[in-house]
């Protein structure tokens, strides 16, 4: 028995001697470990490898048989904003005019519709109001928006010119000032109805995009807002408005009609009145609240509230000190002139990359690369007259 204990006492004590030590048990499990790792791995790689031949394959070759090729995928748009590069422009589609051009809206190509006729501002050598006329050649015309004909008005408004859209005109009644101005008010166009303001034009009057208000310029440099349908006034005050006025000092509508925009003329340029104001930039205010919102690097006057493309990337800029016959249509971003058009009498802009211009009874589209697009002649009627344009 003592026998069987000294070989089995012996034979563990041979074991125990042959064993790894403990730090050599935690490398073998290391070792062991990174060895599964490796084979998990070359196993996964190469079943990825398979399943990718798998798909790729059938693509591949039939899309060789086809004679198609693969095309790469599309390169994740960049943070830093695009270049505004010209795009071409379509063709443009030329409405007919009626010779009876007061039956129906005077289309014109883009979109575009007359919106009312004015009769011509001119005065008499006695200071009276030359041309008046309550007839359609010669008087004030609108276009009614339920009949869709011309209608006739008074020739007593000084000044008619009926909203972009919508059924309101915007007019001045000469027969009722008094003080020194002329009261500004709004016409129903589709019922006849009216109402006159205790106030005049101010600087400038323009309607905005919906055809719903009016931003009014007023003599401080101030903003008001007139609401056509219920004849309600606001006030915006414009801190520093009228420090920088350029000598076109009026508000402009930006597309959407919440923004109204107004041209400052640079301080380090001495003022002339033999040539226009130079201009800086332009500034951009919240009609809601008279907020300045952004400046603008744009150096020049907007021709308009319609001199705004509808995308807002470029703006119809008037004649000025370093352009003085010609519209430039500048980048709003970086206030690059990307083209220079012919002087109009009016400056619309009916496409993002299309500007119509009217210049006496002859119609013409531009595209941003000074190529006209389209042309069109208004109807002798209109000559010598106050022409608003806007949309159907």
């Amino acid at each position: 028995m003592r026998h069987l204990e000294d070989n089995l006492r012996t034979t563990v004590e041979d074991l125990a001697s042959s064993a790894p030590p403990l730090d050599g048990l935690a490398m073998i499990a290391r070792i062991r470990g990174r060895r599964i790792r490796r084979r998990r791995q070359a196993v996964l790689c190469a079943a990825v490898a398979v399943l990718a031949g798998a798909v790729i394959t059938p693509y591949a070759v039939f899309g060789h048989r086809d004679g198609r090729q693969p095309q790469p995928a599309a390169s994740v748009p960049s943070s830093r904003p695009a270049v505004a590069v010209p795009m071409p422009s379509t063709t443009v589609t030329v409405p007919a005019i009626r010779k009876e051009w007061w039956r129906a809206p005077v289309r014109l190509p883009g979109g575009v519709v007359v919106t009312s006729v004015g009769r011509p501002g001119a005065t008499a050598e006695d200071g009276t109001p030359a041309g008046r006329s309550d007839d359609r050649q010669h008087g004030n015309v609108a276009l009614n928006r339920v009949t869709g004909r011309y209608q006739v008005y008074s020739a007593k408004y000084q000044r008619f010119a009926a909203a972009p859209a919508g059924r309101y005109v915007l007019i001045e009644d000469e027969s009722a000032g008094g003080g020194g101005y002329v009261p500004v008010g709004v016409l129903n166009a589709a019922y006849g109805s009216w109402q006159l303001f205790t106030h005049g034009a101010g600087l400038g009057t323009e309607w905005s995009p919906d055809g719903e208000k009016i931003a009014l310029t007023m003599q401080t440099g101030n903003l008001r807002i007139i609401v056509a349908k219920t004849g309600a006034e606001k006030d915006r005050e414009i801190p520093g408005g009228s420090a920088l006025c350029p000598d076109v000092c009026t508000f402009t509508w930006l597309p959407g009609g919440t923004e109204v925009a107004l041209a400052q003329r640079d301080p380090a340029v001495a003022q002339s009145e033999a040539v226009p104001d130079t201009i800086k930039e332009i500034k951009v205010f919240s009609a809601a609240t008279g907020e300045l919102v952004r400046t603008l690097p744009v150096p020049g006057v907007p021709a308009g509230s319609g001199a705004w493309s509808p995308d807002g990337r470029y703006v119809a800029l008037q004649p000025d000190a370093t352009q003085p016959d010609g519209i430039r249509i500048a980048e709003v971003a970086t206030g690059r002139v990307v083209t220079t058009l012919p002087l109009g009498a009016q400056v619309r802009f009916v496409a993002d990359h299309q500007v119509l211009l009217v210049d006496g009874l002859d119609v013409r589209v531009f595209d941003l690369a000074g190529r006209v697009r389209a042309t069109s002649r208004l109807p002798a009627d209109f000559a010598d007259r106050e022409i608003s344009l806007g949309v159907e």
